[in-house]
């Protein structure tokens, strides 16, 4: 489980907490390959949240992260997942405990020391969008939109005015006309920094998540891999394309390469949406 799959247990917690008046610890038995079950500590995530007690200490319950009926998938290989249908992730595992209708809304509880770390970010750069064009490829390569996609929605946003910071791994290639921020931060700092930022433009993956845990709209380039209505925020702009393939939930490579659903996700749709959260951003602002 990466760093996406972590978020989105928070907002089960908190939504098992106003259930049933309880906080939780989380656990992991790997589908029965371990004997006893290992608690899941990912303490960089779930400091300070109210709902969890990493160590499960004191009168707390058990949440196991490999129920199956709480996961989104039916099956994962080498070669693909097998998404579930029907729901969005958060709907799936609130379900499994009996929770219907859940808030769709990840969390993270920053310390006073972390926000100061995307407050000087700010007041540095001064209003930034945030942008991470790379994809975790060990996983999948799916998800990749292209290096030259994005630097095209930098040049023209750029264009128009607006600052980027490029956020993410280390050593991975640096957008040119971006202040790089890779490597530079922790992922609670991160989490600080997106807070401060305008919008983030990123490829499906777990910035979204720490970025909806921090309140920061999204340009999501999703392409036909997973779809936004299993893992998505309906307050982002959710560039999906329904092609009759889609959602492969491919890890291989896609079949000769053709990937046209990424194909399908122009520049022009990313910058538009860029463009018009901050309009919106502006304007709340304002108000």
């Amino acid at each position: 489980m990466g760093l996406g799959g972590y978020i989105l247990w928070t907002p089960v917690a908190r939504e098992y907490y106003r259930a049933f008046g309880r906080r939780v610890y989380f656990t992991n038995r790997v589908f029965g390959r371990l004997q006893f079950p290992r608690k899941v500590d990912r303490s960089a995530l779930f400091t300070n949240n109210p709902y969890i007690v990493p160590d499960g200490a004191g009168e707390v319950d058990e949440l196991r992260l490999d129920n199956r009926e709480a996961n989104y998938w039916n099956r994962v290989t080498r070669n693909r997942i097998d998404y579930k249908p029907g729901g969005h992730a958060v709907e799936i595992a609130c379900a499994a405990y009996g929770i219907h209708d859940p808030e769709i809304r990840c969390e993270l509880f920053l310390t006073e020391p972390e926000l100061q770390a995307g407050r000087s970010v700010l007041a540095d750069l001064g209003p930034y969008v945030a942008v991470e064009p790379h994809t975790k490829d060990s996983f999948t390569v799916n998800k990749q939109w292209g290096f030259e996609r994005w630097q095209a929605v930098v040049d023209r946003l750029r264009a128009e005015g607006v600052s980027l910071l490029q956020v993410g791994e280390a050593g991975k290639q640096i957008l040119e006309g971006v202040k790089d921020a890779t490597g530079r931060f922790g992922i609670r700092e991160t989490g600080a920094v997106l807070r401060q930022a305008s919008l983030l433009l990123t490829p499906e993956g777990g910035l979204m998540h720490l970025a909806n845990a921090v309140g920061t709209r999204c340009v999501v380039v999703y392409g036909g891999y997973v779809s936004p209505g299993l893992t998505g925020y309906p307050e982002n702009i959710n560039l999906y394309a329904s092609v009759d393939c889609a959602p492969c939930g491919l890890r291989r490579a896609c079949l000769h390469e053709r990937r046209i659903c990424m194909d399908r996700i122009t520049v022009d749709q990313v910058v538009d949406g860029a463009l018009q959260l901050l309009k919106e951003d502006r304007s709340s602002r304002i108000e």
